[in-house]
């Protein structure tokens, strides 16, 4: 039993926007190659076929960004934009009701929890980060994957701008923080579009 089927595949690719005959070739070509006798292991066995699938990605992707003009990257621009802006009123309200019902509590306690709350709040960062890159995801049918690339890119670089003025401070901060908000909006993003297949381009 393979990592990853092959309906899954074709899933990922989609989410990517590759076309049809794209992902119809790799996976005939994969099928091909899963037929001819490898070496006995577990990695031949159970990781293989998810292995070539992701050396197939950066094609994907550069199949999936063929074609693409200044409105499609526009367009990305405003999706990412948008998901932030919802997320963030949701953030802001949902926030408030937490620390009226929480976080206030705990604050006045003579001996707060202090570890759990950091706990919490970065718990509900990294639950912030993945929703951020599903709504994105959400919100486009065409290439939802690369959306939620384009949404984490946004938020790294904003992330980066905002702690630059302290980085003598902070340090790796400025790079590790934003680097794992990415990762988490994508992983928010992958979610969302192997979900459900995504609508392919026309070749």
């Amino acid at each position: 039993m393979s990592a990853m089927s092959a309906p899954l595949a074709a899933r990922l690719f989609a989410a990517l926007g590759a076309s049809p005959a794209f992902v119809d070739d790799v996976l005939g070509d994969l099928e091909e190659l899963r037929a001819q006798p490898r070496p006995a292991g577990m990695f031949s066995s159970r990781f293989w076929y998810a292995a070539e699938v992701l050396c197939a990605l950066p094609h994907a992707l550069r199949d999936g960004l063929r074609g693409v003009g200044l409105g499609h990257v526009i367009d990305w621009g405003q999706k990412a934009l948008s998901a932030h802006l919802l997320l963030g009123v949701a953030t802001l309200v949902g926030g408030g009701l937490a620390h009226e019902a929480v976080v206030a509590d705990i604050l006045v306690e003579p001996n707060a929890p202090l570890g759990l709350l950091v706990a919490a709040v970065l718990a509900a960062l990294m639950a912030w980060c993945v929703a951020l890159g599903y709504l994105a995801a959400w919100m486009e049918r065409e290439r939802p994957l690369i959306v939620a690339l384009a949404t984490a890119l946004f938020n790294a670089m904003l992330h980066i701008l905002m702690l630059w003025p302290t980085a003598s401070d902070v340090g790796a901060v400025v790079i590790v923080f934003p680097a794992i908000g990415a990762l988490l909006i994508t992983a928010g993003g992958l979610w969302r579009a192997l979900r459900r297949p995504a609508s392919r381009r026309l070749a």
